[in-house]
């Protein structure tokens, strides 16, 4: 399994915010759910759009708003709209005020 890479600090992540970093080379979005955060692919499925730019936090969801593809915020399920596909989530573990993710 792939070690954890540091995305920044706790601080960075304002709740109610999606935030893109990149993992091994990957984008990665980065949610703020009450203080609890949250990690997936920073692509939508359905037109490639950055959720990071074009995604709100709706509830428990993550919402594409070009074209309204609902996705589940922990597993990356897709519960709503045109995406044919769901969001990979990554694995968050908070060590100090540090942030690492790796790919599940």
């Amino acid at each position: 399994m792939e070690d954890f890479v540091n995305v920044g600090k706790v601080a960075d992540f304002e709740a109610g915010e999606i935030r893109a970093c990149r993992v091994r080379g990957e984008e990665v979005a980065v949610a703020n759910l009450n203080g609890h955060l949250y990690a997936f692919s920073n692509v939508c499925t359905h037109e490639g759009l950055g959720l990071s730019g074009y995604g709100d936090i709706l509830g428990r969801n993550v919402i594409c708003t070009m074209h309204s593809s609902i996705f589940e915020i922990e597993t990356g399920r897709v519960i709503g709209g045109p995406a044919p596909e769901g969001l990979t989530v990554y694995e968050v573990r908070i060590e100090g005020d540090d942030v690492l993710l790796r790919k599940h």
